[in-house]
């Protein structure tokens, strides 16, 4: 069996955000802001956007902007 994870999804088990209330944020070329949620969370407005989680039976939403330290070219 293999497993895999995008990179999101991955920094989320190595940076501990594996449990409601906890966040993290990264600056890259695009900035992003990840958060752990039990259950799912549709937001009408499509600000922000819900993924199946590492943890089985968890959710995570996301939101990013494309060019975010890639401005300080």
């Amino acid at each position: 069996m293999v497993g895999g994870a995008g990179d999101n999804a991955a920094a989320a088990v190595g940076t501990g955000v594996v449990k409601p209330g906890l966040a993290f944020t990264t600056i890259g070329t695009s900035g992003v802001i990840f958060a752990h949620i039990d259950k799912v969370s549709i937001d009408p407005m499509g600000r922000v956007h819900t993924f199946c989680a590492a943890v089985p039976g968890a959710w995570t939403v996301m939101s990013c902007t494309l060019s975010a330290g890639g401005s300080l070219q």
